[in-house]
């Protein structure tokens, strides 16, 4: 599996049993990841920034997490300073889509 298309669903919902998938190294291959309008809570992006801190996502290449504002900044935050701060980050990454709210108030980190 290379896209995991899961645009427009209630997927973000349940979050955290997506990244335990990722992080299961069960998808090596797996560069483009949408999230863009699948509801994703502060679990979710908690568990986003989790795997990326355990270098469960250094493949991708592409991930939209467009049209998600329903997490607060702070949590959002938290996913920035997980990408700057670890280890493996996501070195392959080029394509990265953020809730428009985070774009203007929080996206500073990760230029850090």
């Amino acid at each position: 599996l290379e896209r995991l298309d899961l645009c427009r669903t209630r997927a973000g919902e349940g979050g955290a049993s997506l990244w335990t998938a990722l992080l299961s190294g069960k998808l090596p291959r797996l560069s483009r990841i949408d999230l863009s309008y699948a509801g994703m809570n502060a679990e979710a992006v908690t568990g986003l920034a989790d795997a990326v801190r355990s270098g469960g996502l250094v493949e991708v290449s592409i991930l939209d997490l467009r049209e998600n504002g329903g997490v607060g900044n702070g949590v959002w935050d938290t996913f920035m300073h997980a990408i700057a701060e670890s280890e493996a980050g996501l070195p392959r990454l080029r394509t990265l889509g953020l809730p428009y709210v985070l774009a203007i108030e929080g996206g500073g980190a990760i230029a850090t």
